[in-house]
């Protein structure tokens, strides 16, 4: 009980965070997102190497965190597109002081930056995909983020509740035996009803394109749930971290916006 109230609040909390940071001003969206890939980085790089000194911890999160923000002023029109070089440059540098290294470890950080990079950054940087439209500071609009999480929560609690209802069947017994078919099924379902009734309040997709868009987040954000439970069996830990009481780590909770962000900036230019 103890348990499930600690649950409860903390994700009240973090909803209320993260809706207040994306609707009161773009600089607290930054600002969050930016804390979100400092303490990703550091759980993913955790996950493979706790060992690891803070050497590769702390410029990987710092280099992520100014790839975020440097593509937030790029496409708000502030920054030239070469200031990209920074960060890629930085990568570089510190993939090779890592490979240099004279200790028995030397190289094997280099994998993890890699991934890491491509997960954390492709997934975080496509936020600003859907924040920004015209490419100015004032085209800011949080909505299309809102909306996508707003199906991502739905999904995900009741999928829970009816995994917990009626769940027996598993969805991928080796990777995560809790999930279960018929509670993805009742996800997927309130998602779709979520969707339509979104479509009354904003008619720049049709009803159909609602319900793809529901589809898309569904079945990516799905997939980034599963990678992350197999990045967890794979590394032995039953949570990311510890950052979020009853929840976890920040990697528990954005995993499945994660995997979704790409897919739905893509389908969202594809169908707009």
């Amino acid at each position: 009980m103890k348990e499930t109230i600690t649950r409860s609040l903390t994700g009240i909390l973090f909803l209320v965070v993260i809706i207040l940071a994306l609707i009161l001003h773009p600089y607290l969206y930054l600002a969050l997102f930016s804390l979100v890939c400092i303490a990703g980085w550091f759980e993913f790089t955790s996950l493979f190497y706790p060992e690891r000194k803070p050497g590769i911890k702390i410029p990987g999160a710092l280099l992520l965190a100014g790839s975020f923000i440097i593509v937030y002023f790029m496409l708000n029109g502030q920054l030239p597109a070469y200031f990209m070089f920074i960060p890629v440059i930085s990568l570089l540098v510190m993939i090779i002081f890592d490979a240099s290294a004279r200790t028995f470890t030397a190289g094997r950080g280099i994998p993890v930056c890699t991934a890491g990079f491509l997960y954390l950054g492709t997934g975080l940087c496509c936020l600003h995909c859907l924040a920004f439209q015209q490419g100015t500071l004032e085209a800011y609009s949080p909505s299309w983020i809102l909306y996508v999480c707003y199906l991502i929560w739905t999904y995900d609690t009741m999928a829970y509740v009816s995994g917990r209802l009626a769940g027996k069947h598993p969805l991928w017994v080796r990777i995560s035996p809790k999930k279960t078919w018929e509670g993805s099924i009742g996800g997927a379902l309130s998602a779709i009803i979520l969707a339509i009734v979104l479509s009354r309040f904003n008619t720049d997709l049709s009803v159909p394109g609602w319900i793809g868009l529901a589809m898309v987040v569904v079945v990516f954000g799905t997939l980034g749930d599963l990678f992350e439970s197999w990045l967890k069996r794979r590394t032995g830990k039953k949570d990311s971290g510890k950052l979020l009481p009853g929840h976890g780590g920040i990697l528990d909770r954005f995993d499945s916006l994660l995997m979704a962000t790409p897919f739905v900036s893509i389908y969202l230019i594809l169908v707009l």
